[in-house]
């Protein structure tokens, strides 16, 4: 047992040592009712044991499994990287489904998080902690879907528990928000030498008609905003312009960031 787990099987262990204390004080091994100390320490030992399975199998199930296995995957992000490549965008309609597609992604994943602080209840009542046999209310507070608010229980060992778990979820938003922003800019992004290629291509296709041996092909790897020319040389016009397709695409980026608010 480790911290935060340990304090939450002090009871348990309590019960061994005192299921040992006669074999320490009074029972020796001439004693009659030997036999029947052993039986009670084993009892006590396979209770203790039981308990220790029971909890990490439900921890391991419920909570870390979403936690390690799903939320810190490195493909859980808070868009679909196909859903994005599948189009050729306009500014406004990318920005608007792009907040729908966010809000959506931030909605599942706070799902799975609130399925993890339903299950801090599900450990309380397995460990017993009320030592009066009533069923604790102190986990109401422990279920809210709140990222700084630390929840009413009444017993410290299963408030430092619950706080290890926040920590962890906190932590998990933060690495999902990062990996999301990242994947967005890679997406958004070229390099100068491809961009330089690219527009080298362009004009040659408008100006001089497509070559038959060269085709112009799409990018369909990154995210894909479009815009129409109109050329009057010397002036050509771009509609959208240039500065509201960048607001668009960083107008998405602080969409991304403001997600972790949805998910806690």
């Amino acid at each position: 047992l480790t911290p935060p787990f340990y304090p939450l099987f002090t009871s348990h262990l309590s019960q061994v040592y005192r299921a040992f204390e006669p074999g320490l004080h009074t029972i020796t091994w001439s004693s009659l009712n030997i036999d029947a100390y052993i039986a009670k320490v084993h009892r006590a030992l396979d209770r203790f044991e039981t308990s220790i399975s029971n909890i990490n199998t439900l921890i391991a199930e419920k909570i870390d499994n979403i936690l390690d296995n799903e939320l810190m995957n490195s493909s859980c992000l808070l868009f679909s990287i196909d859903y994005i490549r599948s189009k050729l965008w306009t500014p406004t309609e990318f920005l608007q489904n792009m907040h729908v597609h966010l809000n959506e992604q931030s909605i599942l994943i706070g799902d799975k998080l609130h399925q993890i602080q339903q299950t801090f209840q599900e450990v309380e009542d397995m460990l017993k902690l009320n030592t009066r046999g009533q069923k604790s209310r102190s986990s109401t507070s422990s279920t809210r879907r709140g990222k700084t608010a630390t929840p009413a229980v009444t017993n410290e060992a299963m408030m430092e528990f619950i706080r290890y778990y926040y920590d962890k979820m906190n932590f998990c938003i933060q690495k999902i928000i990062e990996r999301t922003l990242t994947t967005y800019i890679d997406l958004v992004s070229i390099t100068e030498t491809k961009y330089l290629i690219d527009q080298t291509k362009l004009i040659r296709f408008l100006f001089e008609g497509q070559d038959n041996d060269e085709q112009l092909n799409v990018d369909t790897q990154r995210i894909r905003i479009g815009c129409t020319m109109q050329y009057a040389i010397p002036e050509i016009i771009i509609d959208p312009p240039l500065s509201s397709c960048q607001k668009c695409i960083c107008d998405v980026a602080s969409a991304i960031i403001g997600c972790e608010k949805q998910i806690s």
